[in-house]
């Protein structure tokens, strides 16, 4: 559930928009940019490497899923664009081959629900999605991949790549 700055994912109070909701993470990060690393002890940088690992992997969850509705809902159709990847790639300026990689990712993390918990939580990462997208998309193997998924992720999580 989308919620407002402070409150906890399962309250009651009415979820933020997502415009008021990106305006607020823009403000955190402009806090993270004003910190000055060197200013802080190696424990309390240690400690923040971890977790701007986590909530970079559960930001990148939120853009996925998001990308994943704008997608199905042909966001990109009204200005002419021929995909959610023609859109994303111009508008945000990207490369393309880049784009199309996190788009068809973001799709199948759709019906991936494990993996998608996991990413959300930010217990693996968007590398670890990449591979598991991969896996639910392959011809043979994809057959597979809805048996084998919750094992795939539980190893995932105890895993680099």
């Amino acid at each position: 559930m989308l919620v407002g700055p402070g409150v906890a994912s399962g309250a009651t109070t009415a979820p933020a928009s997502l415009g008021a909701l990106t305006g607020v993470l823009a403000r955190a990060i402009d806090g993270l940019l004003e910190v000055d690393s060197d200013g802080v002890s190696d424990a309390e940088l240690a400690e923040a490497m971890l977790a701007l690992r986590r909530e970079q992997a559960r930001l990148a969850a939120g853009v996925a899923e998001h990308t994943a509705a704008f997608e199905a809902r042909q966001g990109h159709a009204e200005d002419g664009s021929r995909s959610a990847t023609d859109w994303i790639a111009v508008h945000a300026r990207l490369p393309r081959g880049p784009v199309a990689g996190e788009v068809r990712d973001a799709r199948r993390l759709r019906t991936m629900l494990h993996t998608r918990a996991a990413f959300r939580t930010g217990d693996i990462s968007a590398a670890h999605v990449r591979v598991l997208a991969r896996l639910a998309g392959h011809p043979r193997a994809g057959r597979h991949f809805p048996d084998v998924q919750a094992h795939l992720v539980g190893e995932g999580r105890r895993l680099r790549l």
